[in-house]
């Protein structure tokens, strides 16, 4: 298990895990906050979580209709999650990119975009309702100008303290949506595959130690029962098992890298 203080790696598909499980709980307190920019025109970058909120999506969805091209969008809304992993990056001098501070960062209201392409599309973005914030300090960085979009830190913080509290019934924090010391360590020593004791579903993929839990033996009976070749449903997360998914995933047209993220469980139909 690596916790989200221990990670290196500079993208934020570290703690996707995590941040799903935060994205579900956010939902139950503040539903439909944040729509998927999926079916949009776009390139995904690697650490994309591709939801912002309804503003946001509307004004590049008339970009990109403008644009008559995809743009390679690298980063949308980002949890405090993920803005902690890359602050404490920051911190350690693993990066040098701009990261602001977690709860205040404008990635964590959903109305900001990462564009690749940003020098072709500044002058077109900021005719469809978008400001370019920082210039040449964080040239791919946009901000939806809607004044529709709401400050939903606060929520995503209280979220994660639901989500602390649900994973450790005797190490309880305050639900106040406010990020202090206490919140931050607590973000910092969570798991980022995601908490295996929590009615959220976590990533599951083969890692080092294996993850194990009632979720992975679903998951193993859903692959059995999709006919593919599996000999035991053990709650683990094994070679075998890695496998069997890239099996699955390849039946369906998928990319096969073994690793149980949405789209795979959705079509294992697992809730």
């Amino acid at each position: 298990m690596v916790l989200v203080k221990e990670i290196t790696a500079g993208s934020t598909i570290a703690v996707r895990g995590l941040d799903l499980q935060l994205f579900w709980q956010l939902n139950q307190l503040v539903p439909n906050s944040l729509v998927s920019i999926s079916d949009l025109n776009i390139n995904k970058g690697e650490g994309l979580f591709p939801y912002c909120q309804l503003p946001a999506r509307n004004a590049l969805e008339a970009a990109l209709r403008a644009y008559a091209k995809p743009l390679t969008i690298n980063s949308a809304y980002r949890s405090v999650i993920a803005q902690a992993m890359l602050y404490s990056q920051k911190q350690r001098g693993l990066i040098d990119n701009l990261v602001g501070y977690p709860g205040k960062s404008d990635h964590q209201k959903g109305g900001s975009l990462d564009i690749e392409e940003w020098a072709k599309v500044k002058s077109l973005m900021t005719s469809h309702g978008w400001r370019w914030t920082y210039g040449d300090k964080d040239p791919m960085h946009f901000d939806c100008t809607s004044n529709e979009i709401k400050d939903i830190r606060p929520n995503s913080i209280k979220a994660f303290q639901k989500l602390w509290n649900k994973a450790n019934p005797n190490k309880q924090i305050a639900e106040d949506g406010d990020l202090g010391e206490k919140t931050l360590n607590c973000i910092y020593n969570s798991p980022a595959e995601g908490f295996s004791n929590v009615e959220y579903p976590r990533v599951l993929k083969l890692t080092s130690p294996l993850q194990q839990g009632k979720d992975v033996g679903e998951m193993q009976l859903a692959l059995r029962k999709a006919n593919i070749e599996l000999q035991q449903a053990n709650q683990v997360f094994d070679q075998a098992t890695e496998q069997a998914v890239k099996a699955f995933q390849q039946s369906k047209g998928l990319s096969p890298d073994g690793v149980v993220g949405e789209e795979t469980r959705s079509l294992l139909q697992l809730n």
